[in-house]
C-alpha cells in the first residue's frame, strides 16, 4: 500500500505544480492584456 500512497502524492504535488504554472500564465496573460488595453486607450486620448 505504501508505494501506491507515495505515487499518488507525487501526482497530487505534480498536479498542483502544473495548477500553479496554469494560474501563472492565466495571470500573466490577464496583465498583458490590461496593460495593452491602457496603452490603447492611452494613445486614443492623445489623439484627440
Amino acid at each position: 500500500m505504501r508505494p501506491i500512497a507515495k505515487e499518488s502524492i507525487l501526482d497530487s504535488e505534480e498536479i498542483l505544480k502544473n495548477l500553479v504554472h496554469l494560474l501563472a500564465r492565466q495571470a500573466a496573460s490577464e496583465i498583458l492584456l490590461l496593460q495593452t488595453k491602457e496603452n490603447y486607450n492611452g494613445k486614443e486620448a492623445s489623439e484627440d
